[in-house]
């Protein structure tokens, strides 16, 4: 499962907020595993944005792609770890209520 997460912009990123992207988000992908085992594809995409020197915000878009639908969340905050966990936690809602409806 785990081989199927596809990084976007992380070559962008310090490599400490690299490692912090790359292990939320393996920890969150396998904790809902059961729910996506159907997954073809899943897009970790994470954008920097500095507004100045001091100051950053990131954006996270995640999208997991399962045979005729495509759950996305788009999330935007100025800590990366609590971006990471605001969108997976996103998603996870996601998947599970549509999974649950099902």
């Amino acid at each position: 499962m785990i081989d199927l997460i596809q990084f976007v912009g992380l070559n962008d990123l310090q490599e400490s907020s690299q490692h912090i992207v790359k292990n939320l988000s393996e920890k969150y992908i396998f904790k809902i595993r059961n729910n996506i085992r159907k997954a073809t594809s899943i897009k970790v995409h994470i954008k920097q944005k500095k507004k100045s020197d001091h100051l950053s915000f990131y954006t996270a878009l995640i999208q997991v792609i399962v045979p005729h639908k495509v759950h996305e969340i788009e999330k935007e905050d100025r800590d990366l770890t609590i971006l990471v966990r605001k969108s997976f936690q996103a998603l996870t809602n996601e998947v599970n209520h549509y999974t649950q409806s099902r």
